[in-house]
């Protein structure tokens, strides 16, 4: 049996272009953090992005360091 854990999420916020996905899943991955979970979309002309990783804090300071607008 699958068992659930408590996890905190990353929500990025960046205007919407082609390859926003790929940038922030780039970052994460070229520091050798895990995506575990990903969702999506877009809202007016933003993309939102909401990442569990296997590194939080890791990916926070990541996200911050580029400049990306992040909250938890």
């Amino acid at each position: 049996m699958t068992k659930a854990r408590i996890a905190k999420e990353a929500v990025v916020r960046m205007p919407n272009r082609i390859g926003a996905l790929v940038h922030v899943a780039k970052l994460v991955s070229d520091k050798g953090i895990d995506i575990n979970a990903l969702a999506a979309w877009v809202e007016s002309d933003q993309a939102v992005i909401r990442l569990i990783t296997s590194d939080h804090l890791r990916t926070m300071d990541l996200f911050r360091a580029h400049d990306l607008e992040v909250e938890e």
